[in-house]
């Protein structure tokens, strides 16, 4: 099984629960480092005090609460 494939980050939430709820852990390794890759390089974006930045970073916080992917609260 090919599991290093990249997924468009507005779709990644989509595949981690899939991945999970078919438990390809490997294909939650990649995601989880793509998802990680993209804040970093966003990081200075979503830590702004704007409205939007706001609200993806409480979704990046809750999805990191419901997977328990504690790398992600790091950040």
């Amino acid at each position: 099984m090919v599991v290093d494939f990249k997924v468009p980050l507005e779709s990644i939430y989509c595949f981690f629960q899939l991945a999970d709820y078919y438990q390809l852990i490997k294909v939650v390794k990649n995601l989880e480092k793509q998802l990680l890759d993209a804040y970093k390089l966003k990081k200075y974006e979503i830590f702004n005090s704007s409205e939007d930045s706001l609200i993806e970073l409480k979704k990046l916080l809750n999805f990191a609460q419901q997977y328990q992917l504690n790398i992600l609260k790091i950040i």
